[in-house]
Order: structure tokens, then C-alpha cells, then sequence
């Protein structure tokens, strides 16, 4: 049973931390919809992004993961969590900042591969996203986050919107995503200004649509969306072979980078790529 976020603060003499964008998560059936997005199972190894007071790590533990890693920043929570959960011999809870966290080496550890849930601190959210995105080859098997509705809604924009944008293009060009709850503000203690939302995704393994090179894709969708006003043909007018690539693709040059899907994005990268390297 978890404790009232509010009377175990007041407890320990402390107060959430809004340096450490510190809003705790009070609703049972939020915990349980972040669960069952991430589909844990007895072979599986959980890292749980910030565990603040243990509310998630809770359900945790209670479920069939064969072994949790939950990462706490905040070091005045961290004698907390080793008492609340002294009696689970599969949690480890590990002091450090989540956007620390070393993938490859705990790959290394765990071959089988990781799931990875957590709500994490609104303005982590781009570095832990990039993060991920950058180890996409990795076996990371499934990701469930509580995130700002606002970057949600993003993640999920339709070719052409205005909310449609760069993380649009690279997460849905690389993962399957899956948008499964609003989670209104007064669900956390302290109530944050804003609304959140439950995502979860995973990796695409799709070799018809895969991308060559994570670097120049990352590159060349930022390039584009940093002039987002302005068309392809003028975006990447200094870029060798680009229009080349353009026309092979038909995609006509005064197209606005809004207009393409991620799968326009990877073929454009891809081409560029190929095109560049006959070259040398």
C-alpha cells in the first residue's frame, strides 16, 4: 500500500523540489496504465527514470520483472527507498542523474536487454529522448513514460500540422508509438501547471525503412526543421547532392519540411548518403 506523498514528505521533514521539476505521481490507476504499457514479464530487467518516493517502484515490485534498477538524483529520497523496500531482493536503487545513465554499459550487464519506464521531470524530457533515440539499436524491448501532454501531442502530430516538428519525424522514423492516457495535473502532488500523458514505444527493426546513418538523419531533420518556413530546395541548397537526391525521390523542392513523414525523411537521408559516398 503507498503512503500519502504529502504525509510522507511532512515525515522525512522535506518538501518536493522544483530545481529537480519534482511532481509526484498520488494516482493508483496512473501507476497501473504506465505497467501495463511496458508489459513486464519474469525474463525482464526494469529501469525505473526517477524514482522519487517509490510510489511507482511500488507496483514494481510487486510485478513479474526478474530484476529493477530505479535511479534516484535526489539523495535525501534515497534513504527512503532502501527502507521502503529493504524486503526486494530484485530492486537495486541506484543514486545518480538519469541522464547519466551509461545503456550500452548495462547491456553489457544484462544481454537479454532492458524495458524502461518512468515519470520523468518535464525538462529532462528532450535529453532523455535524444538518449534513447541515440541507442535505438540497442535491445531496449519496450519504453513507457509520463510526459507533458503538450510533447505528447507533438509525438503524435500528423504530417503537415504546425505541432508536427522534429521529434515527430525521428522518434516515429525509429519507434512504434503508442499514445495510452491524459493524466490530468491534479493526479500529482505538487500539481504541476500543466496536464501530462502516458507514451510508450518501441523500436522499429523494419529493414525496408531503416536508417543508414543515425548522425546524418539526426542532422538533416534538424537542419530542416530549424528553417521549417523555408522549402526544401532552398534548405538544402548548400548540401552536395541533395537536389539530385530531391529529384530522384520526387519530392519537388519547394515542398516545406512539415510535408514530409519520417519515412520521406529516411529516404531523403539515405539517398543523400548513398549519393555522397559514390562521389568520393
Amino acid at each position: 500500500m503507498n503512503p500519502s506523498i504529502k504525509s510522507l514528505l511532512e515525515q522525512h521533514g522535506l518538501q518536493a523540489k522544483y530545481s529537480f521539476g519534482q511532481n509526484f505521481l498520488k494516482e493508483p490507476w496512473a501507476h497501473q496504465s504506465i505497467m501495463r504499457a511496458l508489459g513486464i514479464n519474469e525474463q525482464d530487467t526494469v529501469i525505473e527514470l526517477g524514482a522519487g518516493l517509490g510510489h511507482l517502484t511500488q507496483w514494481l515490485v510487486t510485478s513479474q520483472a526478474a530484476r529493477i534498477l530505479a535511479y534516484e538524483r535526489d539523495r535525501d529520497l534515497i534513504p527512503i527507498l532502501k527502507e521502503r523496500f529493504k524486503d526486494y531482493p530484485q530492486l537495486s536503487i541506484l543514486e545518480a542523474n538519469i541522464k547519466t545513465i551509461d545503456y550500452k554499459e548495462l547491456i553489457a550487464l544484462y544481454p537479454l536487454g532492458l524495458k524502461i519506464i518512468g515519470n520523468i521531470p518535464y525538462q529532462l524530457t528532450s535529453t532523455i529522448f535524444f538518449t534513447l533515440l541515440e541507442h535505438y539499436t540497442l535491445p531496449i524491448h519496450q519504453v513507457a513514460l509520463l510526459i507533458q501532454k503538450e510533447v505528447a501531442e507533438r509525438i503524435n502530430a500528423p504530417v503537415g500540422t504546425k505541432e508536427y516538428g522534429l521529434l515527430t519525424v525521428l522518434l516515429n522514423a525509429l519507434a512504434k508509438v503508442n499514445y495510452v492516457a491524459t493524466v490530468n495535473r491534479h493526479c500529482f502532488y505538487p500539481a504541476p501547471r500543466v496536464d501530462s500523458a502516458i507514451i510508450s514505444f518501441s523500436f522499429i527493426r523494419d529493414s525496408q525503412n531503416q536508417v543508414n546513418s543515425l548522425t546524418h538523419f539526426i542532422s538533416l531533420v534538424k537542419r530542416c526543421f530549424q528553417m521549417r518556413r523555408k522549402t526544401l530546395g532552398h534548405i538544402l541548397s548548400d548540401m552536395a547532392y541533395a537536389k539530385d537526391c530531391l529529384n530522384t525521390l520526387n519530392i519537388d523542392q519547394k515542398r516545406r519540411p512539415e510535408t514530409l513523414s519520417p519515412v520521406d525523411f529516411i529516404h531523403l537521408s539515405n539517398q543523400i548518403g548513398l549519393m555522397t559516398s559514390s562521389h568520393r
